[in-house]
């Protein structure tokens, strides 16, 4: 018999919305405890007559006691609420629910996590929680982000796996926003049907967790990283040729997901199928014309320095939060994520295998990898966002739990025209964006900087500084966040050199954290500086910055070295007269020497 109109199916779980083949599909896949027919329905939400019902035959009952269903929405339009529900009217359909398409664009952006990892130490609970937290808020910043993109160790895999599936799934937003994932290790210490029931992985090749979509001006590449051999390897390379081949003339972008991290600075740096993928797979993955790969596995924030193949591409400047990268044919950017819910963290490890808990980044500059750029490991859940289009991927990750940006890193197109204004970050990140103009770059001298004119606002978001420099062909940009209840706006122009023996003249408006309000003299004699706080809470503190104070400190220094040399020299004299006296005794009376000798065993 029908079940009653409206009746929910609860024999439906684990319903998850995929990515599809492009931005005009959407895979559905479910989990059901009865084996008829189901299918998946979904109309735009304001026209529920528009129905469109896809078929969906059981797959192979599985040793979960769940028969695996999943089907494809296509024709989706751009910018169009959807509801979708599953099961069939004889034994109810799973509850309704609505996402809503992105724009049909090439600027655009998305979200990325790794290491969710539910089940650790069987805390299923206490991990579903802080889950749900990261997916609130990483679309809650950014709701108009297209997808998430998980990195792979959705689940332990250990112990229970369905239920840690079950709480993966479970976040409402999940329900709302299409999710791309990679196969993690820890997908292989269970069944391989759990991973391959939950999942529909467009284009996949065959069940190896290898698959692609496109997404408006991005290829996608999925790897299955836990397939290290060499022939595994030769197989992934073959894998991404022909999918650059076949789907990405229109792309501007091609990004590669492999969980296992080949450039980082976790404790799986050594490990051997690590080892086997930097060496023998990074330097295909330069040749194809891969632009980025993101991964997961160190539960550390790691990004690198260009890489071609496993060399990497030294800047002459530290690298900062705010770099923009502008790279060579064959020169590919690494990001390691850390875990998005803090189940467990690596330590980071220095080249000879020590590991060093609690070290900061600035401390560690002679222990990290050569290949790496920047890392942190403050052991605080993570989610990145990036921002694309057709001439830069702009990379942004925060803390879930604190208000700081950990990292931020912009690739951009080395034939693309510098923008004649920019601003950085969004609003979400920032109340007062700031603004940065180029000139075009000359061969003169550089000039001295004018004047600085500074104000004060008020804010209580957070506050993004920028600073720019050039490094070659390269800009870069230093990019820092802290909420402060007081701001300072710095108007000035300055010059910078270039290592082309070229000056670029800017103009920029920088907005740091302040408790001072002044405004600088143009006509003043005294150059008084003032330095921006640092903004991470792992940075250094502020430099004195005035000079005279300097001055005098160097005067009270000078005072006290004479005052000492002066006790010196006396002490000299007495030591020496006290030789004497000793040296005159010694020859008048040396029988009493001998007893002094023997006396004090001398």
């Amino acid at each position: 018999a029908d079940a009653p109109a409206g009746a929910v199916n609860t024999k439906i779980s684990r319903v998850v919305l995929g990515i599809g083949s492009d931005a005009t599909e959407a895979n559905v896949a479910w989990q059901s405890k009865t084996s008829e027919l189901q299918y998946l329905e979904y109309w735009p939400a304001d026209n529920p007559k528009d129905v469109t019902s896809v078929e969906s035959p059981k797959g192979p009952y599985n040793a979960a006691i769940f028969y695996p269903h999943e089907a494809t929405m296509t024709g989706l339009s751009p910018e169009t609420e959807y509801v979708y529900r599953v099961g069939n009217d004889e034994r109810g359909w799973s509850e309704q629910r609505t996402f809503t398409t992105g724009a049909d664009t090439d600027t655009w952006s998305f979200l990325a996590m790794a290491d969710a990892q539910i089940g650790v130490d069987a805390k299923i609970s206490e991990q579903a929680a802080a889950w749900n937290k990261a997916v609130d808020v990483a679309t809650g910043e950014h709701p108009d982000s297209a997808f998430l993109m998980h990195l792979g160790d959705q689940a332990e895999g250990w112990g229970a796996p369905v239920k840690q599936l079950e709480a993966f799934t479970a976040p409402e937003q999940l329900q709302k926003y299409r999710l791309a994932v990679l196969k993690g290790n820890h997908e292989t210490y269970a069944s391989d049907s759990h991973f391959q029931d939950t999942y529909f992985l467009p284009n996949e090749v065959d069940d190896t967790a290898n698959y692609f979509f496109n997404y408006n001006n991005v290829l996608f590449i999925g790897l299955d990283g836990n397939r290290s051999s060499a022939a595994d390897i030769d197989t992934h390379a073959q894998f991404v040729n022909d999918t650059i081949a076949a789907h990405g003339a229109d792309a501007d972008w091609v990004i590669v997901g492999i969980h296992q991290a080949p450039f980082s600075q976790g404790t799986h740096y050594t490990d051997s199928d690590v080892v086997a993928l930097r060496e023998n797979l990074t330097p295909k993955l330069s040749e194809a014309g891969v632009d980025m790969v993101l991964s997961g596995h160190d539960h550390i924030y790691t990004r690198s320095h260009l890489m071609n193949g496993v060399d990497p591409v030294i800047p002459e400047g530290a690298s900062k939060s705010g770099d923009v990268l502008i790279p060579e044919d064959g020169e590919v950017l690494y990001v390691t994520s850390t875990t998005a819910t803090g189940g467990k963290y690596y330590d980071f490890q220095d080249e000879s295998g020590e590991k060093h808990p609690y070290i900061r980044e600035e401390r560690a500059h002679d222990l990290a990898h050569k290949s790496t750029a920047r890392w942190r490991q403050d052991y605080n859940p993570d989610y990145t966002s990036i921002d694309v289009s057709p001439t830069e991927l702009k990379l942004t990750t925060y803390n879930i739990n604190t208000p700081y940006v950990v990292d931020q890193v912009t690739l951009q197109k080395k034939d693309a025209d510098k923008p004649t204004t920019s601003t950085t970050p969004s609003a979400a990140e920032s109340s007062t964006p700031a603004t940065t103009t180029e000139a075009p770059a000359t061969s003169t001298q550089a000039d001295k900087p004018d004047a600085e004119t500074i104000t004060t606002t008020k804010t209580s978001e957070k506050v993004v500084t920028s600073t720019e420099t050039s490094v070659g062909t390269a800009t870069l940009t230093e990019t820092s966040t802290q909420t402060s209840p007081v701001t300072k706006v710095v108007e000035k122009t300055k010059t910078v050199p270039t290592t082309v023996r070229e000056t670029v003249t800017k103009t920029e408006q920088v907005t740091v954290p302040t408790t001072v309000t002044k405004h600088a003299d143009p006509k003043a004699t005294d150059p008084k500086t003032t330095e921006p706080k640092a903004t991470d809470p792992e940075t250094t503190e502020p430099k004195p910055t005035d000079t005279k104070q300097a001055e005098g400190s160097s005067e009270q220094s000078s005072g006290g070295s004479s005052t000492a040399g002066i006790i010196l020299s006396v002490l000299a004299i007495l030591v020496g007269l006290l030789a004497a006296v000793f040296a005159v005794l010694s020859h008048v009376n040396p029988q009493w020497v001998q007893e002094l000798r023997d006396r004090f065993n001398i």
